[in-house]
């Protein structure tokens, strides 16, 4: 009588009729086989319904994967060649290269004439919102807001240059510059306080370009290295989650210029809750004309982007500048009263006109500056990768990450001498260059452009911009990060863990600090990760009656158990993390499946029915169709199920392999343990040889 481990068994007949269904549940997505997967042929009537008497016929031999592989002519794996020969160069490669490096090569060709117009109205209309964001976050940086102009005039310019979306506007963010103004007083020393007013801001600039020169070999690394591939780890929960309690610390920080109360700078645990007490305390030493100021700003934002402009979005996609027109009606309010001189109202003071002078990074300091700007790193690496997808999947045109990585480190380095702030993608900003209708780069290099304008003529003109005006329009331009936490209850429904990371990421950041919190939110979401790989899920899969499918029990009633056959599929890789868990669960299969067998070896016994079978024969199939990638103590575990089922006279049989992972079986000699006889290319080519041997 033929066994599993003989190789020479003859190939049975395996025949299938059935109708064609849809897919039965969506949350079951994991086939046994390839017949499950027939694509809905088109029809005449309703979309998506399949016409009656549709059948699925299948008609072929029963197969090892040995046989199967020697019937279709598999390809099997070639040994890697190490070549001496030199590389061809050819002009195709040259010049493929050369646009990988510069991406105007590969777009700027193809520039329409149709796309100017749109280009420069969205460039514009960025440019208008981006002057004032500017200024407002380098204040909330601890840096003079020239530097935010700065930053809005050549880190756009740059990335267009140098980087593949078409939408996405570089440029300051409340996030970083919060991080980096944590940085600036951490780094200022005591005796700062005597210094003039021009010193401590010459001071705060170089720390500030130090942390851009910083990131920018940070960056480097990253390109180098390949590493643009770990934003699969900084999930959009994560990243959501963090954000939204970053912005909350960023609010918490305007309040006090808002109102002009003096809080003494705080680190670590509970920060939130010492500047609200100091708030509190300073309530009433806190200056009317600042706060008349942030109401009526706060007010005018309010109303125009809640009223004005969702009113005109029906009409128009051009918004009215609201922070402009509170910059400007400020400002003219100030001069015209002398806010700063009568009423103490604190201004933002002289801004240079003209270009920006070069600047040196604090050499000296780039030894305790660079171990800080790691997270500011991390923050600026997923939020402006996470940007870049965003809009190239609503624009359906395809971007690439590492040249984007590469275009990082080319800005930090290249603005980091020009007096700029670190810069990152600016979803706000991005989202509006979309809703222009923007078409290319363009768009970026006219904002860039009319940045310059402004430096190079208006600058004095801002001389008595009142501080408080742009804390008023962080406070409104960070409502909508704010209000993200409306994601949570959907987060709750869709998935837990999805929701723990949000949460994690929240509190952790929220109850203690920016940089602490991404450090705990990144560790928690490894952990997810690592826990979910090492938990893997297990299923017992019955057969639908009358077809070649098999589905997991608890989710299909009609799916029959098969006497004296266990079918077990296994959804994960296959790891040195869970391998002792898989054959724990491969054995408790075998202990809860079947009862102990007699001496005689006459019967078996399933916990679902008592079935009498000759010779006592029962089988573990191991459905593998979900293991993806094992390594030798994966290997090494499915050995320690053969031989455990073994001793309890059990017959172990591997159904549908993937070919990447069966390469490895061979290299680390699985076939020497379990024989390739015991291999088969679909669950139900081993059902059927099993249940002949059953019967024989």
């Amino acid at each position: 009588m033929p066994s599993p481990d003989d190789p020479t068994i003859p190939l049975l007949p395996h025949q299938s009729t059935r109708p064609i269904h849809h897919r039965m549940d969506p949350e079951d997505s994991n086939s046994s086989d390839d017949e499950s997967e027939i694509p809905v042929p088109p029809s005449s009537g309703t979309a998506n319904v399949i016409p009656d008497g549709l059948i699925l016929e299948i008609n072929r031999p029963v197969y090892h994967q040995e046989n199967f592989d020697e019937a279709f002519d598999y390809v099997k794996p070639g040994k890697n060649k190490f070549s001496f020969s030199r590389p061809r160069l050819t002009r195709t490669k040259v010049l493929s290269f050369a646009k990988g490096l510069l991406p105007p090569l590969e777009w700027l060709p193809k520039y329409q004439k149709d796309f100017i117009f749109k280009d420069l109205i969205a460039g514009f209309t960025v440019c208008v919102l981006s002057v004032p964001q500017a200024m407002a976050y380098a204040t909330l940086a601890n840096v003079p807001a020239v530097v935010g102009l700065y930053t809005a005039m050549i880190t756009p310019l740059i990335y267009a240059i140098f980087g593949t979306s078409k939408q996405i506007v570089f440029g300051m963010f409340a996030v970083p510059s919060l991080m980096v103004g944590h940085i600036v007083t951490d780094m200022t020393p005591p005796e700062a306080g005597n210094w003039t007013t021009a010193e401590q801001e010459e001071y705060s600039i170089q720390i500030c370009v130090t942390i851009s020169f910083c990131l920018g070999l940070i960056f480097v690394v990253v390109a180098i290295a390949q590493l643009h591939v770990l934003t699969a780890y900084l999930s959009h929960s994560l990243v959501a989650g963090f954000t939204t309690a970053a912005s909350i610390h960023v609010l918490a920080s305007q309040i006090p210029k808002l109102i002009a109360v003096k809080v003494t700078p705080y680190r670590g645990l509970f920060k939130l809750i010492y500047i609200a007490r100091d708030v509190i305390l300073g309530l009433p030493t806190l200056n009317p004309p600042d706060l008349i100021i942030s109401v009526f700003s706060i007010a005018l934002l309010m109303f125009g982007r809640y009223i004005v402009n969702a009113k005109l979005s029906v009409i128009t996609q051009i918004p009215i500048p609201f922070e402009l027109i509170v910059v400007v009606a400020t400002t003219l309010l100030s001069s015209t009263f002398n806010f700063n001189t009568i009423y103490n109202v604190k201004v933002v003071g002289i801004i240079p006109k003209g270009l920006p002078t070069p600047m040196m990074p604090a050499w000296s300091k780039i030894p305790a500056i660079f171990v800080k700007t790691l997270p500011i790193a991390v923050v600026i690496f997923g939020v402006t990768l996470s940007v870049l997808k965003l809009f190239s999947k609503k624009h359906d045109y395809r971007v690439n990450p590492a040249q984007d990585i590469r275009a990082l480190a080319i800005v930090f380095f290249t603005t980091c001498f020009f007096r700029c702030h670190p810069g990152c993608g600016s979803l706000s900003r991005s989202a509006l260059m979309s809703q222009m209708g923007n078409k290319s780069q363009f768009g970026s290099i006219i904002s860039s452009i009319v940045t310059f304008i402004v430096v190079m003529w208006a600058g004095p003109w801002m001389y008595h911009l009142p501080i408080c005006a742009l804390a008023a329009i962080i406070f409104v331009a960070l409502q909508t990060v704010i209000l993200q936490l409306r994601e949570l209850p959907r987060l709750w429904k869709v998935s837990r863990v999805d929701f723990a990371i949000w949460a994690v990421s929240f509190f952790a950041t929220f109850l203690y600090d920016v940089s602490e919190g991404l450090m705990i939110a990144v560790v928690f979401g490894l952990m997810t990760v690592i826990i979910r790989i090492q938990i893997p899920k297990s299923i017992a899969l019955g057969r639908i009656p009358t077809t070649e499918l098999y589905r997991d029990f608890e989710k299909y009633r009609k799916a029959e158990p098969m006497s004296g056959i266990i079918v077990l599929r296994y959804d994960s890789p296959l790891l040195f993390v869970n391998a002792e868990r898989f054959v724990e669960t491969a054995e408790h299969a075998i202990s809860d499946q079947f009862k102990e067998t007699p001496e005689d070896g006459t019967t078996v016994e399933s916990n679902q029915e008592s079935t009498k079978l000759t010779n006592g024969k029962r089988y573990l199939i191991l459905d593998v169709s979900g293991i993806v990638q094992v390594d030798q103590m994966g290997v090494e575990a499915l050995k320690d199920v053969h031989l455990a089922a073994k001793k309890c006279g059990t017959s172990v049989l591997i159904a549908a392999p993937k070919s990447p992972v069966r390469d490895l079986f061979a290299k680390c000699d699985l076939y020497t343990a379990v024989p390739k006889s015991a291999f088969f290319p679909s669950v139900h080519d081993a059902v059927l040889f099993v249940q002949h041997e059953l019967v024989s």
